[in-house]
């Protein structure tokens, strides 16, 4: 009987050491490497005009006929990271009378009453100036200087559905503003002269005189909003 017991355990010992052989020859070559600190952080769309958030106007006094204006610049520029959609929408568009001198009152003019004969009007007001003016907005070409090499958008503000320059509705002044990019900006008026031929014709005989006083007021609101 101890005869056998030695064979089952020499049996024993050989299939033990044929499975730890085995088991060598399973093993694999590993390198093991770790991602450490993974963050996950959202991008900004920051519009900035002339260096800051504070809002900023321009202001043209005294204007007379057959004379053109300009405002100067506003410099728009994205300070994100991301490019997006940048527009301005002209808001609050009002021609207000500011009373009525006597001059105005020769012309024809009347307290709360607009004289608009063509019967296309989209400013609030009893004035008349938004109806004897050149208006366009300017983007400047990159060298900072208002000049005939700029972009102007609109002309006839108020004379047709199709010519005038758009109210409250966005206008694209760039569709793929960059980070870092910039954009100079100004607006262009100019007064007619009633009796300047080539333009004459948008006033629909109205005098100049019924449009003294008068003031145009409007907001515009730039947006910078995500590309889609």
């Amino acid at each position: 009987m101890m005869k056998k017991y030695w064979a089952l355990g020499g049996i024993l010992l050989v299939a033990l050491a044929t499975f730890a052989a085995g088991a060598g020859t399973l093993a694999w070559f590993s390198d093991t490497e770790k991602s450490k600190g993974n963050s996950f952080s959202a991008a900004s769309l920051d519009l900035k005009i002339n260096g800051g958030d504070r809002s900023v106007h321009w202001e043209i006094s005294d204007m007379v006929p057959g004379e053109e204006y300009f405002t100067g610049f506003l410099t728009l520029k994205n300070v994100g990271t991301i490019p997006g959609n940048l527009t301005v929408t002209i808001t609050n568009l009002k021609c207000l009378e500011n009373g009525i001198v006597e001059p105005e009152r020769a012309a024809g003019d009347a307290p709360h009453t607009q004289l608009d004969p063509d019967g296309f009007s989209q400013e609030e007001g009893d004035g008349e100036l938004w109806d004897q003016v050149l208006f366009s907005l300017v983007i400047d070409d990159g060298d900072g200087v208002y000049d005939w090499q700029d972009t102007k958008i609109g002309l006839y503000p108020d004379e047709s559905g199709y010519y005038h320059i758009p109210v409250d509705s966005p206008i694209i002044l760039d569709d793929h503003f960059e980070p870092g990019e910039e954009l100079k900006i100004g607006i262009w008026i100019k007064f007619i002269d009633d009796t300047w031929t080539p333009y004459s014709w948008i006033l629909d005989g109205v005098p100049n005189n019924a449009a003294m006083t008068d003031k145009i007021k409007l907001d515009l609101v730039f947006l910078l909003e995500q590309i889609h």
